[in-house]
C-alpha cells in the first residue's frame, strides 16, 4: 500500500500540469494500449448530470449510504488507497471515469452509473440504454472479504433510486 501512496503523491505533483487526457493517454500506454481502442467506449457524466431529468430517483438515492462512499474514504485518508478508491468512484480506471483525485467531486460516490453503466451520450443522444441493476454489479464491492453476509436481495432495496 505504502508503494501505491507513493506512485500516487508522485502523480499528483505531476498532475497539476496535466489535463485529464494526458493522465489517460499516459494510462493507456501503461495498458500497453492506445486511444483509439477506447474510441466507442461510453463516457460517464457523474450523478449531477442525471439530477435534471431523474429529479426524484435522484433525490431517493442521496438518502442512501451509497450517496456518502467517498466521504467514507475522506474520514479514514483513503482517497489515494487503490485497494478501496474503485468501490467509492465510479469509473475507476476506466475510460471516461473517475481517473484522479482531481476529478472526485465529478465521480465519487456509488451512484447512478455505478449501478446502471456508464451514460455516454445521453440525453443529447436520446435514451439511456440503462441496465438492471445484477448481483454481479453489486458483488464486485461487496465482495466476501469486506462484507462476508451480504445479501443481494435485501440490499438492492435499501439502496436503489427506484420507489420502494
Amino acid at each position: 500500500r505504502q508503494m501505491a501512496r507513493d506512485y500516487i503523491a508522485g502523480m499528483e505533483r505531476m498532475n497539476a500540469a496535466l489535463t485529464e487526457d494526458d493522465l489517460r493517454r499516459e494510462w493507456l500506454k501503461e495498458q500497453g494500449k492506445t486511444a483509439a481502442d477506447f474510441a466507442q467506449a461510453p463516457r460517464f457524466r457523474g450523478a449531477e448530470s442525471c439530477k435534471a431529468c431523474h429529479a426524484s430517483e435522484y433525490a431517493r438515492w442521496s438518502e442512501t449510504r451509497h450517496a456518502g462512499t467517498f466521504r467514507a474514504l475522506e474520514s479514514t485518508h483513503q482517497t489515494l488507497d487503490l485497494e478501496c478508491i474503485g468501490c467509492h468512484t465510479i469509473g475507476h480506471r476506466e475510460w471516461g471515469g473517475y481517473f484522479a483525485p482531481r476529478e472526485a467531486a465529478r465521480f465519487a460516490n456509488v451512484s447512478c452509473e455505478t449501478c446502471h453503466g456508464p451514460a455516454g451520450d445521453h440525453p443529447e443522444g436520446g435514451r439511456c440504454a440503462a441496465k438492471a441493476i445484477a448481483a454481479e454489479t453489486c458483488l464486485k464491492c461487496h465482495t466476501a472479504d469486506i462484507q462476508p453476509a451480504f445479501d443481494f436481495a435485501a440490499s438492492v432495496r435499501k439502496a436503489t433510486c427506484q420507489k420502494k
